[in-house]
């Protein structure tokens, strides 16, 4: 499921997926990387298992991305507009329920 999430982020982030996965700190990376931590939660995949799909020790990171992907979302219209765009292929391929 989370590689179906991160494949649907980079193709409208436009950021390599592997890109998501690493620790690089550029502007759109970590927008992407907010945007798959928030989707992964949504489908009620479990902090620790985000935080090991991308490579990191701690699932602090994970709460971290989560807290600024509401900032993002509440600061930028371009943000949310990616956001609906993430979910709207996300419930086509993968509907929650």
């Amino acid at each position: 499921m989370m590689d179906k999430i991160v494949t649907i982020v980079a193709e409208v982030c436009e950021v390599p997926a592997l890109e998501i996965r690493s620790t690089t700190k550029k502007g759109d990376v970590v927008e992407a990387r907010c945007i798959f931590v928030q989707y992964c939660r949504a489908y009620g995949i479990a902090p620790a298992v985000i935080a090991k799909f991308l490579n990191r020790k701690r699932t602090i990171s994970v709460y971290d991305h989560l807290r600024n992907y509401y900032i993002y979302r509440k600061q930028s219209f371009s943000f949310r507009n990616l956001c609906r765009e993430v979910e709207a292929k996300l419930t086509d391929s993968y509907p929650r329920t």
